[in-house]
């Protein structure tokens, strides 16, 4: 008798335990391919979704840029940041940080990327 009243627990136990799984159980073998895409197990992304880990791949972001010459390696948009400001040259008006914008600088032929060749006024 006392062991047909515990049966009711157990498969509460069960449930609630596999409730609560983690969803990438290696014991199991129960792994979340969306897990590892959305970065919870960072070793496992697949930046660029090309079919190659991160850790395999030369380049994450796939931009064409290496991961070794790429200043940001996880971010397509961007791969070069001229004046070390944080922000890549795609996105920055101004390139070298010598206060005239690319578009400004390309227009009267002085380097975007050179702070020391501006425009002559």
């Amino acid at each position: 008798m006392k062991l047909i009243q515990s049966i009711p627990l157990l498969v509460i136990f069960v449930f609630i335990s596999a409730a609560n799984a983690d969803p990438l159980n290696w014991d199991t073998g129960d792994w979340n391919l969306d897990n590892w895409q959305s970065g919870g197990d960072t070793e496992y992304l697949d930046t660029d979704n090309n079919g190659v880990l991160n850790r395999y791949d030369s380049d994450d972001d796939g931009d064409g840029f290496n991961d070794d010459d790429d200043e940001f390696p996880l971010d397509s948009d961007e791969w070069i940041d001229s004046d070390n400001d944080g922000t890549g040259d795609n996105a920055d008006p101004d390139d070298d940080n010598d206060g005239y914008s690319d578009e400004y600088e390309l227009a009267f032929g002085s380097s975007a990327t050179d702070s020391d060749d501006v425009p002559v006024d």
